[in-house]
């Protein structure tokens, strides 16, 4: 379902008030108090966050195995090519004995002290069944099951997720509940696969490129003249066959462009929402590699078969307009990739047919390499999965009968790793920045992200309304209220209703500044929205800025703030995620509500 519009009506006073306690009240005054002495002294300023970036590496000896018992003097860590201090510095490993309770609450040690215990294990199951054929994903699917029953720890959550070719879809809730995840994975392969029909698309227009003359067009005709369901003279006549063909490679160009989209655009989705989990977080991405140029070695060998004719060439230019790249799409992906502490572990389940490669080089068409774009220099047409593995400090591998094996490895590896913690040099969070971690002890090998991005206040904030949807019961700090109102028969859009969602605060949790004489307040607000058939919507933060005069103050700290905003909502039942950030304060807020729209009578 498309990210709803909002439609918003913000109110400076609330509709609905409550008594809030005397001394939250004069708590308040006195934080109110101390802000406006400070200001007038001339030396307020904003708060000072103090930031810290965690660096989890796994580092390995020759032969592949975890090492332990290093101490922070072993490593250097390197941001954009700088040597930052190690501030903090912890040791894990997966034989250790679970810490003592009065060791939890002590501060971070600044040198190895000892080894902790690993903490549990968040595994995410991603299959994209868009391009994994049925045999490769179901095969994959069996090893994933012997893996995790095998592996996974009492303690450890999973959560099953999958791409059809029009959404991502969550089969399960982030759980500990084997059963569960056993059911949804033994769902997951009876179900269909867009790959078969898309390699049958393939191999028909491959197959169009050996048998039409492509330099050929319906005398008197114009490019793209000829309509799908058109009455044609005769389905044998040469020109019109050369015509049918460059409508049908313009058509799959498009088509897999969207799909592909579509992909990137689930995966991106499924980043954001599992970085909000606490603890490590491993994604087990089962794909195929990914479509940079989608549609390109098609097109490429169509380029490959042309002759002289200008028409034909003319008729090659309107298919490139077609084509788009991905490239910022991909980026975006090792961005998110990398603002969390997510590890990918990428299964090559690609059995090189998806789109009829193999069957091309039967053909006896020209052999052009996959790697680059004719024409175009070297511009990648691809990317292998195993490079969004590495980056995140994962590996990657095939499906193949020893998967369960070594993935049983790589569990390992992410219970036997260090964690290094760091301040950044720059003020604000923003921009990527290249990590390296150098180790001084030859013959090691470190194992970590590539680089880290900071998440801003929106894009936390974004990740935890998502989180909500699938983990742990969030803490509703502020005590905000949802309530979803009726939906507007009169104002529909595309088979959705208008309907109205009204969120209230209790005004005495936020914090306000002085400023002459009102007392003003910031408040960030994310919504997220999964429907009945798991189906997730991410939407946009919206702020809310107001003020209150000073002498509505007092009576004001017993009163809501609200908000409100209109999504376009077709029938069906839903989660509603609301996160709600102080600006000011630093402190959020989530809350989830279900809810149902009836169909229109």
């Amino acid at each position: 379902m498309p990210a709803p519009r909002f439609h918003e009506r913000s109110a400076p006073f609330p509709r609905h008030r409550i008594r809030c306690p005397a001394a939250g009240v004069a708590l308040f005054l006195f934080a109110a108090a101390a802000a406006l002495h400070s200001q007038a002294e001339g030396t307020f300023s904003e708060a000072i966050e103090v930031r810290r970036i965690n660096v989890d590496v796994v580092v390995i000896d020759e032969t592949g195995q975890p090492v332990e018992n290093l101490d922070r003097a072993d490593f250097e860590l390197y941001e954009d090519g700088k040597r930052v201090e190690i501030l903090n510095f912890a040791a894990y490993r997966e034989d250790a004995p679970p810490a003592a309770p009065s060791a939890a609450a002590a501060p971070p040690a600044l040198s190895a002290a000892g080894t902790d215990a690993p903490g549990p294990v968040t595994w995410v199951i991603y299959v994209d069944s868009a391009k994994v054929s049925p045999g490769p994903r179901n095969d994959a699917t069996k090893q994933l099951q012997r893996f995790l029953a095998e592996k996974a720890q009492p303690t450890d959550r999973m959560l099953v997720a999958g791409f059809d070719g029009q959404a991502l879809r969550l089969l399960t809730a982030v759980t500990s509940d084997r059963a569960v995840v056993e059911s949804a994975l033994t769902a997951m392969t009876r179900g269909s696969s867009d790959a078969l029909a898309r390699r049958s698309r393939a191999q028909n227009l491959i197959q169009q490129m050996q048998d039409v003359a492509l330099n050929l067009r319906a005398p008197g005709s114009q490019a793209g003249s000829i309509e799908r369901g058109q009455e044609l003279p005769s389905l044998y006549d040469p020109a019109i066959a050369a015509d049918r063909f460059w409508l049908e490679l313009e058509s799959f160009v498009t088509d897999e462009a969207q799909r592909e989209r579509g992909a990137l655009r689930a995966l991106d989705h499924l980043l954001g929402m599992v970085s909000g989990l606490e603890g490590r977080v491993a994604l087990l991405l089962v794909g195929a590699p990914v479509d940079v140029r989608p549609g390109d070695p098609m097109v490429r060998r169509a380029q490959a078969r042309l002759g002289s004719s200008p028409d034909a060439f003319q008729r090659m230019r309107d298919v490139e307009n077609r084509q788009v790249d991905l490239q910022p799409n991909l980026d975006a992906i090792f961005a998110r990739a990398n603002a969390s502490r997510v590890t990918v572990f990428a299964v090559d389940a690609s059995d090189g047919r998806e789109l009829g490669i193999s069957t091309i080089e039967e053909t006896g068409l020209p052999a052009i390499s996959e790697g680059s774009r004719a024409g175009s220099g070297t511009a990648p047409a691809t990317m292998a999965l195993s490079e969004l593995a590495e980056s995140t400090g994962g590996r990657a591998f095939t499906a193949s009968p020893g998967l369960a094996a070594k993935l049983a490895g790589a569990a390992s590896e992410l219970r036997t790793y260090y964690s290094l913690g760091y301040e950044p040099p720059r003020a604000v969070p923003g921009g990527y920045h290249r990590l390296e971690v150098r180790l001084g002890r030859p013959g090691l090998v470190a194992r970590h992200r590539h680089g880290v991005r900071e998440r801003n206040p929106a894009e936390s904030a974004s990740d935890a309304a998502i989180a909500a949807l699938v983990g742990e019961p969030p803490a509703n700090a502020f005590g905000l209220r949802v309530h979803i109102g009726t939906a507007d028969k009169q104002a529909s859009r595309a088979r959705r209703k208008l309907t109205p969602i009204l969120v209230e605060i209790p005004l005495g949790a936020l914090l306000l500044l002085p400023d002459l004489a009102a007392h003003r307040g910031q408040v960030d607000f994310t919504f997220a929205l999964i429907d009945e058939h798991e189906g997730l919507t991410r939407t946009e933060s919206k702020r809310l800025d107001f003020s209150i005069p000073n002498e509505r103050l007092v009576q004001a700290l017993s009163e809501y703030i609200t908000y409100e905003v209109e999504f376009p909502i077709a029938k069906g039942s839903y989660r509603l995620s609301v996160v709600a950030v102080d600006r000011i304060g630093g402190e959020h807020s989530t809350v989830v509500t279900p809810f149902t729209i009836a169909a229109r009578r």
